[in-house]
């Protein structure tokens, strides 16, 4: 997310974090359990990158209602998983 604010600037790193921190009230820590969470989920989904991994692991754990990701495909990976344009 960071990646293409840096590109762009301090402006657009500024922007970017606003933004974030306007929706996100909680970090979850990568614990023992969203590690093998992960691992399970890369291991079923061979072209699942750790980081994606991560996130749809996380998801687990706290029993978030939905996770919001751009990317197509992570579409079948998990039932949470709301893909936005």
């Amino acid at each position: 997310m960071l990646v293409g604010a840096s590109r762009l600037g301090s402006e657009a790193i500024r922007r970017t974090e606003a933004f974030v921190d306007s929706v996100v009230d909680t970090v979850h820590p990568i614990d023992r359990d969203v590690a093998k969470i992960a691992a399970a989920l890369r291991a079923r989904h061979k072209s699942l990158r750790l980081p994606d991994a991560l996130v749809l692991a996380v998801g687990r754990v706290t029993d978030a209602s939905a996770v919001l990701t751009a990317d197509s495909r992570w579409r079948g990976v998990d039932r949470r998983v709301q893909v936005v344009r």
